[in-house]
């Protein structure tokens, strides 16, 4: 098509290599937690934190738990916007995993990711914010 970027081979072997990571990162974050619950440590408190998050599938929930128990509302960065607040410079996102749909798909059929902000790391407009240090 006119106009759209056609990236090297090379690139995208690249972009390619480092999404398997963050999903490998991601899956192996998931196996420790899910061991953790098996053996009882953490559960209790996982399953209060599951409580504030019905609509979410259990590897969400246990992802966002696994890296933020403190959590308790998650969205996308524009949805903060949307919603009047705003994320702090420096704040990190949240990997949760996100179904795609068959059009953006890549070739090989790796699971989807998306990162999304916490609640609490979210501010009203007019407030001022500090760079996390």
């Amino acid at each position: 098509m006119a106009g759209e970027r056609v990236l090297p081979e090379e690139e995208l072997a690249r972009r390619r290599e480092v999404a398997a990571a963050r999903v490998r990162a991601s899956h192996d974050l998931m196996v420790a937690g899910v061991r953790d619950l098996v053996t009882g440590k953490d559960c209790a408190a996982y399953l209060r934190f599951a409580a504030r998050f019905l609509s979410y599938s259990f590897n969400n929930s246990m992802l966002i738990f696994l890296q933020r128990p403190d959590a308790t509302m998650v969205t996308g960065y524009r949805a903060w916007q949307q919603l009047g607040l705003q994320v702090r410079r420096g704040e990190k996102g949240i990997a949760r995993s996100s179904p795609r749909s068959p059009a953006a798909a890549p070739t090989d059929k790796a699971p989807g990711r998306q990162v999304c902000m916490v609640g609490r790391q979210a501010h009203p407009p007019g407030r001022q914010v500090h760079p996390a240090g």
